[in-house]
């Protein structure tokens, strides 16, 4: 039977439902799908199968979703997702049940979402990711990789146990334009990796990180990098917002919640982070190439091992603003270079054992900063809203500066 107008489908009571195939860009179980010369193929050739049946019957880019129902899956075989051409973008999802676990143990990615073959790269695509585990091992090269395309949406995802050198649970290679909400990194190598991409020359542009977790992630929860730079130029317009960050870095190696090496207009806004195990909680790092427009604002930082925020290289205007630190490390914001360019307002910062001076780090300013432009500590005993001072002299590459009211 072929139905050709809308069906309704009704469920009696204490019974369950299970969906094994709605094509025609409805919704395709991916369990069901069988690969052409292949006898028991695995959950990551099923999905990649999956794909292809409903793309061939797409109209108008609209594709469909496949589904995955709860249980664990374990697989080899990369789950290759083809996003469209130059020309024209797909609309797809790939959707979870709650309980779907999908345990790659191949070396490759556990899903890779790239342009169609002989495509170098693809805008206005809606590619989505809704609640999915995917878990990995030190072999695998990434998680979730998304390369040369923009237009994704990930909603309440885990990716975890990627520990490969280098490896990320999400990986945004030259793709961008999108936004992610509710998602966590646990216990990788990185958490999210952006970086531009050679071939494509495409930037990883317009992330949007709304909400979930960064936790136990063994470099950085998230990583910005300068690799692509010369050929995919600046990674722009980059945003975390309300996310929290638990746990991340190696003890003594520089490395912890945040790192950003080719940003222009970077935020990272209303984030709670504690506990950070590596060197320094925030990196902005422009030794390799300059960087600028790097924004800190409302978080709340604390329990860092070092510096709360390492500021290196080249960087203009990094503006750290209304954040509140509790048990600072050996300083606030700690810039080693005479061409960073900082402006510091409203930052609470409480009384640690590193003393006042070592709050500040700038090194070889040039004069001396301007009232409310770098906050220091004046008083270790009077209350909160009392000690907080500005300071009035030029600050040396030594740290410290005098501090009043």
């Amino acid at each position: 039977m072929n139905p050709t107008g809308n069906q309704t489908v009704v469920q009696p009571p204490l019974t369950a439902l299970t969906l094994n195939q709605l094509n025609a860009n409805g919704v395709l179980n991916a369990t069901t799908v069988t690969v052409s010369g292949v006898t028991n193929p695995d959950i990551g050739q099923q999905i990649t199968q999956a794909f292809l049946n409903l793309q061939s019957g797409a109209t108008n880019g609209n594709v469909g979703t496949v589904y995955i129902p709860s249980g664990n899956y374990t697989y080899s075989h990369d789950i290759n997702v083809y996003i469209g051409t130059n020309t024209g973008a797909y609309r797809q999802t790939l959707l979870c049940d709650p309980g779907a676990t999908l345990s790659y143990t191949g070396t490759g990615n556990a899903l890779l979402a790239l342009p169609t073959p002989n495509n170098t790269n693809v805008n206005g695509a809606q590619f989505r990711i809704i609640g999915c585990n995917f878990s990995g091992t030190s072999s695998a090269a990434n998680g979730l990789h998304f390369q040369s395309f923009y237009g994704i949406y990930l909603q309440n995802n885990l990716v975890f146990k990627f520990t490969n050198r280098g490896a990320a649970g999400f990986l945004f290679d030259g793709a961008g334009i999108c936004t992610a909400v509710g998602n966590v990194a646990f216990g990788n190598t990185n958490g999210v990796v952006t970086q531009g991409n050679a071939t494509s020359s495409q930037a990883a542009n317009a992330i949007t990180w709304i909400g979930g977790l960064f936790q136990a992630n063994k470099d950085w929860g998230w990583f910005d990098s300068s690799i692509a730079h010369a050929s995919a130029g600046y990674d722009y317009n980059d945003t975390i917002f309300g996310a929290t960050f638990e746990g991340n870095g190696t003890a003594s190696v520089q490395s912890g919640d945040v790192s950003v090496q080719n940003v222009r207009n970077f935020l990272m806004q209303s984030n709670y982070a504690e506990s950070n195990v590596g060197r320094n909680q925030i990196m902005v790092d422009g030794r390799e190439v300059p960087i600028g427009l790097v924004r800190i604002i409302g978080n709340e930082l604390d329990n860092p091992t070092s510096s709360t925020i390492l500021a290196a290289g080249t960087v203009a205007n990094l503006d750290v603003e209304g954040n509140n630190v509790q048990v600072p490390g050996s300083s606030f914001v700690n810039a080693i270079s005479s061409t960073v360019n900082t402006y510091e307002a409203n930052n609470i910062v409480a009384v640690g054992n590193a003393g006042v001076g070592a709050f500040e780090n700038l090194a070889k300013a040039s004069a001396t900063p301007p009232l409310g432009q770098v906050s220091c500590i004046f008083s270790a005993v009077q209350s909160v809203a009392t000690r907080i001072g500005h300071c009035t002299n030029a600050v040396s590459s030594t740290g410290g500066c005098s501090c009043a009211p």
